[in-house]
């Protein structure tokens, strides 16, 4: 069990598995002036998170995190920043298992990167793709966020943002105005490469502004 040390501020959790559009969630909060952070990776937040310290330092300056963190830790992210939103993102099964196993690493030298290895391993207990495996992970995760969410459907937001969900379930769920650009849909893995992901991608890099070097 992870450490929950004194009550912070509200913040917004992505808390979705990986390959669920997590990365264009993060860029569309980012594009809404909600700072949130991606794939944090630094030594210092590796080394809280292996000491079940989830009042992390890279949230400090930041609205909230949307990757393998909310994913993991969200009951104890719930108690450590109360009235916090989360998002759920999902995806279709066959969908989801086809990126999945085209995401993950073969490379052994990769495997062995501090971070994909703990937050790999965390999530699924294995570096390398196996599919029932998976799925059953992906069921579980879903349906465990679900019940614990069940007395409080205005604090989880479901959403496929792969399949093209967008700015139509979000803004009205953070009560935000729905902007007049084009909801990001990055990293999302196609048999072939299909034209408008870069466009999508650029049309929104002048609305955000993201500290790289806390990524």
């Amino acid at each position: 069990m992870a450490k929950v040390h004194s009550k912070s501020a509200a913040k917004i959790f992505g808390i979705g598995m990986p390959k669920t559009g997590t990365t264009s969630l993060n860029q569309a909060l980012n594009a809404l002036g909600i700072r949130t952070l991606h794939w944090l990776s630094e030594k210092r937040t590796l080394d809280q998170l292996e000491k079940g310290d989830l009042r992390l330092d890279a949230l400090r300056n930041h609205d909230g995190v949307t990757d393998i963190i909310g994913m993991l830790w969200y009951k104890e992210l719930d108690r450590i920043f109360p009235g916090s939103k989360f998002i759920l993102t999902v995806r279709q099964k066959e969908d989801w298992l086809e990126s999945a196993s085209h995401f993950w690493p073969k490379n052994e030298a990769k495997k062995k990167e501090r971070a994909l290895y703990y937050y790999r391993t965390s999530v699924f207990g294995c570096l390398d793709f196996r599919r029932d495996h998976f799925w059953d992970v992906y069921e579980d995760h879903r349906h465990n966020v679900r019940r614990y969410f069940v007395d409080r459907p205005q604090d989880l937001l479901e959403i496929d943002i792969c399949s093209g969900q967008g700015w139509e379930k979000l803004c009205p769920f953070l009560n935000i105005e729905t902007p007049d650009i084009p909801f990001p849909h990055l990293n999302h893995y196609r048999k072939k490469s299909e034209p408008g992901d870069q466009q999508d991608a650029n049309s929104l890099n002048h609305f955000i502004q993201i500290d790289s070097t806390q990524i």
